[in-house]
């Protein structure tokens, strides 16, 4: 196949990292990287699936005929969204408010994001000492908060500067409304399931799930994965939404080999970089990138 069968979702700047995701299904998912980002999974998805068809003779394919090309409906266009899967906020152990981080993203230019926190939806009611907040966030957290959201939408119970005052975490369907932008700006549910394997982190994204899904812990990596991927098709099946599952930096702790994505054919997708440091993106001399 060669290059120019393939869609360009356009240029990447200098200060951004282009590389390809290694899938197995027929889809195309080029990815960019911004290095500053705590986590770092940034995808271009196509809108239509059609724009990533390529010609018949890249693929070694007779080309139809002239009399058949003109019985055939016009390919339709497709567009590129730039957004991203896997991010976290204060709901785990991100060190942002989900708004702000959403108003971030939407800010620079991106179409969809996904907040992925472990183990949990930003949803329902959650208050957090706003001293825990201060051991992950700016000393300014509050005020920037405040500063871009507005006094009477940010909550706050017990008295500051004493032990119970406390910051309400909005859910995603409070904040989602105010973000939200029709052809613009989407936000999506998402979930990173955080299961182990013989002590090693085995950590795989859901995302648009419907309910939050409790991590299965089985004694090899292979079996966690296929328990954990059945969850959530089993919930897409249930509920009738598309979700998207892949496996997230499978160099953290070195948990999850090649010959392990290899043997869990049911799952399509993976991570192929994320730039925290502590996930061995590059490997080292055991271990490949």
């Amino acid at each position: 196949m060669s290059k120019d069968s393939i869609v360009n979702p356009g240029h990447f700047p200098d200060s951004h990292l282009a590389i390809s995701i290694a899938i197995r299904a027929p889809r195309l998912l080029p990815a960019r990287t911004l290095g500053q980002l705590r986590v770092t999974c940034f995808a271009w998805l196509p809108l239509l699936l059609a724009s990533l068809l390529v010609a018949p003779s890249a693929l070694g394919q007779d080309a139809p005929s002239q009399a058949a090309e003109q019985h055939q409906p016009a390919s339709p266009g497709g567009t590129w969204w730039k957004g991203n899967l896997h991010t976290h906020s204060l709901w785990s152990d991100g060190d942002q408010f989900p708004e702000m981080i959403a108003a971030w993203y939407r800010d620079q230019g991106y179409n969809f994001l996904a907040l992925s926190d472990h183990n949990v939806l930003s949803d329902g009611q959650r208050w957090m000492p706003w001293e825990d907040i201060l051991k992950r966030a700016e000393p300014d957290a509050l005020e920037s908060y405040r500063a871009r959201f507005g006094e009477s939408w940010v909550e706050t119970r017990g008295q500051p500067g004493h032990e119970d005052f406390q910051i309400r975490l909005k859910p995603l369907d409070e904040f989602a409304p105010l973000l939200t932008e029709a052809g613009r700006f989407i936000l999506i549910p998402g979930e990173e399931i955080s299961a182990r394997s013989g002590g090693k982190p085995v950590h795989m994204n859901a995302t648009n799930l419907r309910e939050v899904i409790d991590p299965v812990n089985l004694e090899t990596v292979r079996e966690t994965l296929r328990s954990n991927l059945r969850s959530i098709l089993e919930q897409e099946k249930s509920s009738g939404r598309q979700m998207l599952p892949h496996i997230n930096h499978p160099n953290f702790g070195y948990a999850v080999t090649a010959e392990d994505l290899a043997h869990v054919i049911q799952e399509q997708f993976f991570e192929v970089y994320n730039g925290h440091p502590g996930v061995n993106q590059l490997g080292d001399d055991q271990h490949m990138s």
